[in-house]
């Protein structure tokens, strides 16, 4: 089990340069996830970057480790499985995963992330290959 949930916090996606480090239990971090976020202006919407990073905005360049493997799944047609049947697929998986829809994500056309935390840190340039890889063997996705 996951000893802890660790990402940046970042409150405007658009002003990268506030931000906090966040940790959390999976219990923390699940009842988070059951809170409905509401925005008016997407452009004003909070995120998260799932890694550590150094001093300055909360870019790519900045990025010292990565703490959670993310797949991003939004539909164009028929690119992603439902909503509900992912949950289920991914409640039977051996390791941590948590599911949230994203904000454009509409029933008839799904939108939504897998975060997989990590119990350890990832090396930035690694970050590709063990994404591709993570979704590669999850099947039926």
């Amino acid at each position: 089990m996951i000893d802890a949930i660790r990402f940046t916090e970042i409150p405007n996606a658009r002003n990268r340069s506030s931000r906090k480090d966040v940790s959390m239990t999976a219990e923390e971090f699940a009842a988070a996830l059951d809170k409905p976020v509401s925005v008016v202006d997407k452009s004003e919407r909070p995120a998260a970057s799932w890694g550590i990073h150094g001093s300055g905005r909360v870019v790519q360049d900045t990025l010292q480790a990565v703490t959670a493997i993310l797949l991003d799944f939004d539909s164009k047609g028929d690119v992603s499985p439902a909503f509900d049947v992912a949950v289920t697929d991914c409640a039977a998986l051996d390791f941590a995963a948590f599911l949230h829809t994203s904000y454009s994500h509409e029933p008839e056309r799904p939108a939504f992330r897998v975060i997989m935390p990590l119990k350890g840190n990832l090396e930035p340039r690694l970050n590709p290959a063990a994404t591709l890889s993570t979704a590669t063997n999850m099947a039926p996705f």
